[in-house]
């Protein structure tokens, strides 16, 4: 049961038959309050329950185990049998709970009127809100109803699609503001595969990361971090050789402090870092032996990139390149890693396709402690989507010149991780009907004129595929 309704249905024995008797004319479906003096089978006062679930504070999707006393989950921690974080787990995921126990969540539907925000109850709303979606439905218009999500990747993901389509007049987009749309991209032009790979960190003899955070937030850290554990520890890695870390960025990130070699470069300026190592290395003949065929193209595409060109636009010196590049080339396997606030912004594609061409090269594409794509799942998100910020741009002026009817926003906060200038803010006073179904009153539920609120992670059945999803332990 719910702790929400808990209460409600506590007091139901003093309301004697006329509860009953609305329950049973309602047709809902069942509930039951157990005593703890008989508890229900499987529990044992006193004695914690432990239940495997997802983690869903950040799209990488950790395997958790939730600690149940008395019918109240009282921890968090990882599951060590998951194949993305083998038992580790996150501040974020072990807080968790703060989002389950939310003294300020909001817990019941509600609907704005002259004097603010006023509570309903679900059939009132989910009524109001059919009529409106008839209403749009007959208008005539094209794609006058959006949905506007986090990145989805479940089943939930198919039912709003197939939703949408029976609709005829809506469409689902898929935002967030940490997202790998450049990335995903830049794979799906090199590798014919629009995902976020495997960096297998953990088998890698050398990583050079061009901007990359992979240990602050970016993508999976906890995954990336035991695997970085793993390749610096003598006692697993090669011969009892330690990993080495090599790390470009504009200013010195959590894993660049951890680095081996930190080396400041301009931004946005590591795709060019990345050619101009590309370039030694075939010019030096270090590439991988499969790639020998390749070398007279690859001399010729990255003829533009020379050492002193591309010296004078980074900023790192060509003493600094050639070394780097060398090692990287002989410390096989290595892995580049280019994703995060590197591939964010206007060169994020070329950064991306640049650290491809040098995985490629040094032939880790497919292989151990390189980069390895997983097999495509089944229930990944049909929310196909994913809007860049060009695309916000339109949505925005969509919204404004008022051929959007209906609006939902779920899990998002867009009028706050946006600017003013996108004019997304502007876009949803002049939407009729702005539909929430967040629990929490952030800046965009805020100018809601409809909040369905959703249960959390920890209240809530569904299924979820993990952001990078291996398969196999490293």
């Amino acid at each position: 049961m719910e702790r929400r309704t808990f209460l409600k249905y506590f007091g139901s024995g003093v309301l004697g038959s006329a509860f009953t008797n609305l329950l049973s004319v309602r047709k809902k479906s069942v509930e039951y309050v157990y005593s703890y003096v008989t508890p229900q089978e499987g529990v044992i006062p006193g004695v914690a329950n432990w239940y495997a679930s997802v983690c869903r504070e950040c799209p990488s999707g950790c395997g958790i185990h939730v600690k149940i006393r008395e019918g109240r989950a009282k921890k968090i921690e990882g599951n060590p049998e998951f194949p993305v974080n083998y038992g580790r787990l996150c501040a974020r995921g072990q807080a968790g709970l703060q989002s389950l126990y939310n003294p300020d969540a909001i817990t019941k539907p509600m609907i704005k009127e002259e004097g603010g925000l006023k509570e309903i109850g679900w059939d009132e709303a989910l009524k109001r809100l059919a009529t409106r979606l008839k209403d749009a439905s007959k208008s005539g218009k094209k794609n006058n109803v959006a949905f506007l999500s986090d990145p989805m990747r479940g089943n939930l993901s198919g039912l709003l699609a197939t939703f949408f389509e029976a609709l005829g007049t809506g469409e689902a987009y898929s935002y967030g503001i940490f997202s790998d749309e450049s990335l995903k991209a830049a794979n799906g032009l090199s590798f014919g595969l629009a995902e976020v790979p495997d960096y297998d960190i953990a088998n890698a003899r050398y990583v050079l990361s061009l901007g990359t955070g992979f240990l602050d937030t970016w993508a999976s850290p906890v995954k990336h971090a035991v695997g970085y554990g793993q390749m610096r520890d003598r006692n697993t890695g090669h011969k009892g050789e330690r990993g080495w870390l090599t790390q470009f960025e504009p200013r010195q990130s959590v894993s660049g402090a951890g680095a081996d070699e930190w080396y400041p470069i301009k931004p946005g300026t590591e795709g060019l870092l990345a050619l101009g190592m590309a370039n030694v290395i075939v010019d030096e003949k270090l590439n991988d032996d499969s790639v020998d065929s390749e070398l007279a193209a690859w001399k010729k595409a990255l003829r533009p990139y020379g050492l002193d060109a591309v010296a004078k636009e980074t900023g790192v010196d060509e003493k600094t390149i050639i070394k780097v590049a060398r090692d990287f080339a002989k410390k096989s396997p290595a892995v580049a890693i280019c994703g995060g606030k590197a591939a964010a912004q206007i060169n994020g594609g070329f950064n991306a396709i640049a650290a491809n061409i040098l995985n490629h090269l040094v032939g880790s594409v497919g292989h151990d402690g390189g980069l390895r794509f997983s097999a495509p799942s089944f229930f990944n998100d049909r929310i196909e989507k994913s809007l860049a910020y060009n695309d916000l741009l339109e949505l925005s002026d969509r919204m404004r010149k008022r051929e959007v009817d209906v609006l939902f926003i779920n899990n998002t906060n867009p009028v706050f991780t946006l600017p003013e200038s996108s004019g997304f803010a502007a876009g949803v006073e002049d939407v009729p009907i702005v539909v929430s179904l967040s629990n929490v009153m952030d800046e965009t539920t805020a100018m809601a004129d409809l909040i369905l609120p959703d249960a959390t992670f920890l209240e809530s059945w569904g299924d979820y595929v993990p952001l990078v999803d291996t398969g196999h332990k490293a």
